[in-house]
């Protein structure tokens, strides 16, 4: 969800032609008897970050997710991980996310896992959210931030939306100690739309917004050693077959240190 000035670019790089069609021809095997899908046989195609639906649930239990968990998903793409916390703890979320087609499969989708009583979605801008202020426990993120230019905005709206005592769940890509990124990559074919922050600036940033850090970890070295072992995403079905190139050279980055990936929890006191 960038600034408004490139709005619209943003969007278009995100909105894949036939999308609900190509989700519908790979699950239409997959409804069980009573017509229902599980939010785990969606996840290698909808958990749109490194780690997919473990890294999910770790940042779930680092942030203390619960059943009273009220929660907002900014950039939360077409909900996976809105439906894997909503089936597994009970919460409610609400999915916030710049692109009106990813809204309207992640309806579609949360609907045939039996979720849209826990889970809704909201097609807007993380500068200008449509939300009362302190309105949420916990406001998450994960890769969601790299089309972003005003940093300040982005975090100012989440600290608004957030009651106090609220947090922020965030695992992000940020900028690395080397450069230039190698592109394409899944947020960008060029640099024209990705704005890539360092984790010290967006932490001091965090912190002269009011925030206080609970947890801050690098885990940049430890999700390219466990790339490795891990199955590929699937996102090329869904998404393009460029999407695996974007892929690889989402890791390469990471392997080479020119982006690097931040877990953490803020508070807002």
């Amino acid at each position: 969800m960038p600034d408004s000035g490139s709005s619209t670019d943003v969007t278009n790089h995100y909105d894949t032609e036939h999308l609900v069609e190509n989700f519908e021809r790979i699950l239409h095997s997959w409804e069980s008897e009573n017509g229902l899908l599980e939010p785990h046989q969606l996840a290698p195609f909808d958990q749109f970050h490194v780690g997919g639906e473990a890294a999910t649930l770790a940042l779930a239990e680092l942030a203390g997710i619960d059943a009273t968990s009220r929660i907002l998903d900014v950039g939360g793409g077409f909900g996976g991980p809105a439906r894997t916390l909503a089936a597994t703890y009970g919460c409610s979320i609400v999915v916030l996310d710049l692109t009106a087609a990813y809204c309207q499969l992640g309806e579609i989708l949360t609907e045939r896992c039996g979720l849209s009583d826990r889970v809704s979605f909201q097609h807007g801008d993380a500068l200008a959210m449509d939300l009362p202020d302190s309105s949420f426990d916990f406001v998450w993120t994960q890769h969601s931030s790299m089309n972003i230019a005003d940093k300040r905005r982005l975090y100012a709206e989440i600290y608004r939306v957030l009651r106090r005592g609220g947090h922020l769940a965030l695992y992000e890509i940020f900028a690395g100690s080397q450069a230039p990124v190698h592109y394409p990559v899944p947020w960008a074919h060029d640099a024209s739309i990705s704005f890539l922050s360092s984790p010290d600036d967006i932490r001091m940033l965090l912190t002269d917004i009011g925030f206080r850090t609970v947890h801050w970890e690098d885990l940049t070295d430890t999700v390219v050693a466990a790339h490795g072992q891990a199955p590929p995403p699937k996102f090329h079905l869904i998404l393009g077959e460029d999407f695996v190139e974007r892929g690889r050279n989402m890791m390469r980055n990471l392997a080479e240190h020119r982006t690097s990936l931040v877990r953490a929890v803020l508070e807002r006191p």
